[in-house]
Protein backbone atom coordinates (compact mmCIF):
# COMPACT_ATOMS: atom_id res chain seq x y z
CA UNK A 1 0.00 0.00 0.00
CA UNK A 2 1.35 3.42 -0.91
CA UNK A 3 1.60 5.84 1.97
CA UNK A 4 1.35 9.58 1.30
CA UNK A 5 2.55 11.93 4.01
CA UNK A 6 2.21 15.72 4.12
CA UNK A 7 4.89 18.09 5.41
CA UNK A 8 4.55 21.85 5.57
CA UNK A 9 7.37 24.34 5.13
CA UNK A 10 5.71 27.72 5.29
CA UNK A 11 3.24 27.53 2.43
CA UNK A 12 5.24 24.92 0.55
CA UNK A 13 3.70 21.46 0.56
CA UNK A 14 5.88 18.39 0.45
CA UNK A 15 4.25 15.04 -0.23
CA UNK A 16 6.17 11.82 0.11
CA UNK A 17 4.90 8.69 -1.59
CA UNK A 18 6.41 5.41 -0.55
CA UNK A 19 5.44 1.98 -1.75
CA UNK A 20 6.99 0.32 1.29
CA UNK A 21 6.53 2.35 4.46
CA UNK A 22 8.42 1.09 7.53
CA UNK A 23 6.37 -0.79 10.08
CA UNK A 24 6.05 1.30 13.27
CA UNK A 25 7.78 -0.08 16.34
CA UNK A 26 7.37 1.06 19.95
CA UNK A 27 10.36 3.38 19.56
CA UNK A 28 9.13 4.93 16.30
CA UNK A 29 5.55 5.43 17.53
CA UNK A 30 6.90 7.98 19.98
CA UNK A 31 8.90 9.75 17.26
CA UNK A 32 7.22 9.13 13.89
CA UNK A 33 9.06 12.09 12.33
CA UNK A 34 12.41 10.44 13.07
CA UNK A 35 11.28 7.13 11.55
CA UNK A 36 10.08 8.98 8.47
CA UNK A 37 13.32 10.95 8.20
CA UNK A 38 15.34 7.76 8.47
CA UNK A 39 13.28 6.18 5.70
CA UNK A 40 13.75 9.23 3.45
CA UNK A 41 17.49 9.27 4.16
CA UNK A 42 17.71 5.69 2.88
CA UNK A 43 16.30 6.77 -0.48
CA UNK A 44 13.87 4.85 -2.68
CA UNK A 45 11.14 7.49 -2.26
CA UNK A 46 9.31 9.80 -4.63
CA UNK A 47 8.96 13.24 -3.04
CA UNK A 48 6.35 15.65 -4.39
CA UNK A 49 6.96 19.33 -3.67
CA UNK A 50 4.60 22.16 -4.45
CA UNK A 51 6.55 25.12 -5.82
CA UNK A 52 7.52 27.73 -3.25
CA UNK A 53 5.55 30.91 -2.51
CA UNK A 54 4.77 33.15 -5.47
CA UNK A 55 4.03 36.80 -6.12
CA UNK A 56 0.49 37.99 -6.81
CA UNK A 57 0.84 38.26 -10.60
CA UNK A 58 -1.64 36.15 -12.58
CA UNK A 59 -0.56 33.91 -15.43
CA UNK A 60 -1.38 35.77 -18.64
CA UNK A 61 -3.60 34.10 -21.25
CA UNK A 62 -2.74 32.64 -23.62
CA UNK A 63 -0.07 31.09 -21.44
CA UNK A 64 3.43 31.01 -22.87
CA UNK A 65 5.52 28.68 -20.70
CA UNK A 66 8.72 29.96 -22.32
CA UNK A 67 8.07 33.54 -21.10
CA UNK A 68 8.47 33.87 -17.33
CA UNK A 69 7.50 37.56 -17.47
CA UNK A 70 3.93 36.49 -18.31
CA UNK A 71 3.64 34.00 -15.44
CA UNK A 72 3.21 34.14 -11.69
CA UNK A 73 6.75 33.76 -10.36
CA UNK A 74 8.46 33.10 -7.06
CA UNK A 75 8.40 35.96 -4.61
CA UNK A 76 11.53 36.80 -2.62
CA UNK A 77 10.04 34.75 0.21
CA UNK A 78 9.53 31.86 -2.23
CA UNK A 79 13.16 32.05 -3.34
CA UNK A 80 14.19 31.91 0.32
CA UNK A 81 11.86 28.94 0.90
CA UNK A 82 13.49 27.18 -2.05
CA UNK A 83 16.96 27.77 -0.56
CA UNK A 84 15.66 26.46 2.78
CA UNK A 85 14.35 23.30 1.11
CA UNK A 86 17.72 22.66 -0.51
CA UNK A 87 19.57 23.42 2.73
CA UNK A 88 17.26 21.09 4.66
CA UNK A 89 17.87 18.23 2.23
CA UNK A 90 21.64 18.74 2.59
CA UNK A 91 21.62 19.19 6.37
CA UNK A 92 19.40 16.15 6.88
CA UNK A 93 21.41 14.04 4.41
CA UNK A 94 18.42 13.33 2.20
CA UNK A 95 19.80 11.94 -1.05
CA UNK A 96 18.51 13.54 -4.24
CA UNK A 97 18.65 11.79 -7.59
CA UNK A 98 16.45 12.78 -10.47
CA UNK A 99 14.53 16.09 -10.16
CA UNK A 100 11.49 16.47 -12.41
CA UNK A 101 9.70 19.81 -12.71
CA UNK A 102 6.55 21.27 -14.13
CA UNK A 103 7.32 23.50 -17.13
CA UNK A 104 6.01 26.57 -15.25
CA UNK A 105 8.77 29.00 -14.26
CA UNK A 106 7.79 28.99 -10.57
CA UNK A 107 8.29 25.21 -10.40
CA UNK A 108 11.51 25.24 -12.44
CA UNK A 109 12.92 28.04 -10.27
CA UNK A 110 12.02 26.17 -7.07
CA UNK A 111 13.79 23.06 -8.39
CA UNK A 112 16.85 24.98 -9.58
CA UNK A 113 17.29 26.98 -6.38
CA UNK A 114 16.65 24.02 -4.07
CA UNK A 115 18.46 21.25 -5.95
CA UNK A 116 20.59 22.93 -8.62
CA UNK A 117 19.07 20.78 -11.36
CA UNK A 118 15.82 19.67 -12.97
CA UNK A 119 14.32 18.06 -16.04
CA UNK A 120 11.02 19.38 -17.36
CA UNK A 121 8.18 16.88 -17.33
CA UNK A 122 4.99 18.11 -18.98
CA UNK A 123 2.93 15.63 -16.96
CA UNK A 124 3.63 17.89 -13.96
CA UNK A 125 2.12 21.01 -15.58
CA UNK A 126 -0.59 22.87 -13.66
CA UNK A 127 -3.80 20.87 -13.93
CA UNK A 128 -5.98 23.98 -14.25
CA UNK A 129 -4.24 24.77 -17.55
CA UNK A 130 -5.02 21.35 -19.02
CA UNK A 131 -8.05 21.02 -21.32
CA UNK A 132 -10.89 19.11 -19.66
CA UNK A 133 -10.66 16.19 -22.09
CA UNK A 134 -6.96 15.69 -21.21
CA UNK A 135 -7.13 15.94 -17.39
CA UNK A 136 -7.68 12.21 -16.79
CA UNK A 137 -4.55 11.39 -18.79
CA UNK A 138 -2.48 13.94 -16.83
CA UNK A 139 -3.76 12.55 -13.52
CA UNK A 140 -2.90 9.01 -14.65
CA UNK A 141 0.56 10.16 -15.73
CA UNK A 142 1.14 11.76 -12.30
CA UNK A 143 0.15 8.49 -10.64
CA UNK A 144 2.80 6.73 -12.75
CA UNK A 145 5.40 9.35 -11.79
CA UNK A 146 4.62 8.77 -8.11
CA UNK A 147 5.37 5.09 -8.67
CA UNK A 148 8.77 5.58 -10.33
CA UNK A 149 11.68 3.64 -8.91
CA UNK A 150 14.55 5.90 -7.87
CA UNK A 151 18.17 4.97 -8.51
CA UNK A 152 19.51 3.00 -5.52
CA UNK A 153 20.18 5.20 -2.50
CA UNK A 154 18.42 8.25 -3.95
CA UNK A 155 15.01 9.88 -3.97
CA UNK A 156 13.17 11.26 -7.00
CA UNK A 157 11.90 14.82 -6.52
CA UNK A 158 8.78 16.05 -8.33
CA UNK A 159 8.21 19.83 -8.29
CA UNK A 160 4.72 20.79 -9.35
CA UNK A 161 1.46 22.37 -8.18
CA UNK A 162 -0.99 21.60 -5.37
CA UNK A 163 -4.15 21.18 -7.55
CA UNK A 164 -2.52 18.23 -9.31
CA UNK A 165 -2.81 16.15 -6.17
Amino acid sequence: MRKIILFLLGTTYLFIASCAAPVPTESTKAMPEMAMLTAIQQGDKVIYIRHAKTNSQKDQKPLDLSDCAKQRNLSEEGKEQSRMIGDAFQTLNIPVGQVLSSPYCRAKDTAQIAFGQYEINNDLRHLSGVPEDQKAAVIEALDKLLQLTPAPGTNIILVSHSPNL
